[in-house]
């Protein structure tokens, strides 16, 4: 099954609520990801996304 290219908060609260919870990248900065992120979501800045 092909993940759809977008989901709504309500779609992604259920996601991470199941057994087996996708992993979220959040490409902002660092300074934005400190102020507001999802819990759980791992902080790779754009700029570094082709390092990791």
């Amino acid at each position: 099954m092909t993940a759809p290219a977008t989901i709504d908060s309500h779609e992604l609260h259920q996601m991470l609520g199941s057994a087996t919870p996708p992993r979220v990248l959040d490409v902002r900065t660092p300074g934005e990801f400190e102020t507001a992120h999802i819990n759980g979501a791992y902080n790779v800045p754009l700029d570094l996304l082709r390092e990791h």
